[in-house]
């Protein structure tokens, strides 16, 4: 079927700006599930024109009990949390330090998806542009290429 429509393909390039700050981030939960784990933990760096500008970090109490694989996993014990702030405690915090920031992480998604889950279960929104190192990682340094240098060891 023909519309008589006249289109047209654009290429896009998407560049990384330097001068745009980005808030690289690392959380801690209690699991994989954003809907029921809750976050342990909560590290962030701002970064401006390649240099570290700002760092904050916190313990997160999450009001549940942490599995003992999780703490195998990550190092963050109950007793860790459990005088520590809970997410709502800090949410203002997260706000301000991430905003007009874009959002990186890795496997961004996951970190993302928890802070957007935690935000929402007292009725804010938390949105960020957001930039992943898996898929960056991926794009730059493909498997195979890794796997010809010889860095890439196979078990």
């Amino acid at each position: 079927m023909q519309c008589n429509i006249p289109t047209r393909l654009q290429t896009v390039e998407w560049h990384i700006c330097k001068e745009q700050p980005y808030v690289v981030v690392d959380i801690e939960t209690t699991g994989g599930n954003k809907e029921f784990d809750r976050i342990t933990e909560v590290a962030m760096v701002k970064v401006v024109n390649g240099e570290v500008v700002a760092k904050w970090q916190s313990l997160v109490n999450p009001m549940r009990r942490i599995p003992q694989k999780i703490t195998e996993l990550t190092g963050i014990t109950q007793a860790m949390v459990s005088d520590a702030p809970v997410f709502f405690e800090i949410l203002e915090q997260v706000e301000l330090f991430s905003q007009g920031a874009i959002f990186v992480a890795h496997n961004v998604n996951f970190d993302y998806g928890f802070i957007r889950q935690e935000f929402a279960r007292v009725g804010r929104e938390f949105s960020r542009a957001k930039l992943c190192t898996v898929q960056l990682g991926r794009k730059f340094v493909p498997v195979c290429a890794l796997m010809r240098s010889g860095r890439f060891a196979r078990r």
